[in-house]
């Protein structure tokens, strides 16, 4: 997948692409689940959250996720996740911003479609 930013600033508007890719556990095999990514749009010096969306969970649910975030720009920065609003919110998730990664676990199952979780972002 790949994520587009609309980088707005000094009157520039320059199209970002970020890589993602998102692997996305469920006990012992691995499930296939839809991932899709909004576009959003950031003006430069600031913070923006970017939904990672998941849908087709009801029949494959998964109880553990990995994201690595490549930004292909140095004008945008990953700056670390949000969990909060997403079916992920009870979950124990961490980032690596030195590596762009997020992951994340729970003992109990993601059976609904929603945001999985928020990459944040900076735009320079």
């Amino acid at each position: 997948l790949y994520m587009r930013l609309l980088h707005t600033g000094s009157g520039l508007n320059t199209r970002l692409l970020c890589l993602l890719v998102a692997s996305l556990l469920a006990g012992p095999a691995y499930s296939q689940v839809t991932v899709s990514i909004d576009n959003v749009v950031a003006s430069a010096g600031t913070e923006v959250s970017v939904p990672i969306n998941v849908a087709d969970v009801s029949t494959n649910p998964f109880s553990s996720f990995q994201l690595i975030v490549t930004p292909s720009t140095s004008e945008l920065e990953f700056i670390g996740s949000s969990k909060d609003g997403a079916v992920t919110e009870g979950w124990t998730v961490l980032a690596n911003t030195a590596n762009g990664g997020v992951g994340g676990f729970s003992g109990s199952n993601v059976t609904a479609s929603g945001v999985l979780v928020f990459v944040v972002l900076r735009a320079n």
